[in-house]
């Protein structure tokens, strides 16, 4: 984009520029005869009107300071809510990007408390309900190819955590049992790659830290070349599968399905503390 412009000494001039995120037709058929500083203006405020009524839904009392940060927060937050893809971080291959990783389910969350209980919020576990895998693998990657099959065994948790807490904060049921099918076989893959660490194998000394633990994941900063039995996956797992039998229990009314997701949460916790332990 190149513009030609001629100013004299201490002279200015402004380009306008409309890029419609959404809705094009919408946006150009609001451009009047005013000029392009006036439709600039009118534009400007309309948006700080509509930022200031979404930034309001919570009031916190805290410092100025802190309010000004917390507003940023709220404020990044709320910037493409809707998108199920994003810009990669630098640490992953340029050519993916991340459908969701542990910052899109802490921001989720992050949300619902914020009293924002619709769009992003609901979409997080919307899209990655899309792009499982049909042994109920949650992928932490997509591109323009589909499904990446990066072994990050964390996804599987903060699927599920999006789910429960989505639950926590709206009580919608519906939503519960629409995704409950696809729950169900997160819960199972977690469950299945927990039992390649309990076999008698990880009883020797030599493996025992790793008993019960889920597998090797890919290094922490993406480098594919890199895994390691790391505890990430194993840490957030326990979580998830907990808030996740609260919702078999009372949102889908399966308690047998909720005791044996009780038995995994507390095989995981059990075995996870005795790793750090040693």
């Amino acid at each position: 984009m190149e513009f030609d412009v001629q100013l004299a000494p201490g002279a200015h001039q402004a380009v306008y520029v409309a890029v419609p995120f959404h809705d094009p037709d919408a946006l150009l058929g609001r451009v009047s005869g005013a000029g392009a500083e006036a439709e600039f203006q009118r534009a400007f405020e309309a948006t700080t009107r509509d930022w200031r009524r979404l930034l309001s839904c919570v009031d916190f009392s805290v410092p100025p300071a802190a309010r000004d940060l917390l507003q940023t927060a709220k404020t990044h937050a709320r910037i493409h809510p809707d998108q199920p893809q994003r810009r990669c971080a630098a640490t992953r291959p340029a050519q993916l990007q991340p459908l969701v990783d542990p910052r899109r389910a802490m921001i989720s969350a992050a949300l619902l408390e914020m009293g924002f209980t619709a769009g992003g919020a609901r979409l997080h576990p919307l899209v990655r309900r899309h792009f499982r895998m049909p042994n109920g693998k949650v992928p932490c990657c997509v591109d323009r190819h589909g499904a990446d099959a990066l072994p990050e065994h964390d996804s599987n948790g903060e699927f599920l955590y999006a789910i429960a807490e989505y639950y926590r904060y709206t009580r919608d049921i519906g939503f519960v049992n629409e995704l409950w099918p696809n729950a169900r076989q997160a819960v199972d893959y977690i469950a299945t790659l927990r039992t390649e660490r309990l076999t008698d194998a990880y009883k020797t000394p030599s493996k025992r830290a790793f008993y019960g633990l889920l597998p090797e994941s890919v290094e922490p900063r993406g480098l594919r070349s890199r895994t390691r039995c790391t505890r990430t996956g194993t840490i957030s797992s326990p979580c998830a599968v907990s808030r996740m039998r609260s919702c078999s229990a009372d949102a889908v009314g399966e308690r047998g399905e909720a005791a044996r997701i009780a038995a995994l949460r507390d095989g995981l916790q059990r075995d996870l503390h005795a790793s750090i332990a040693r």
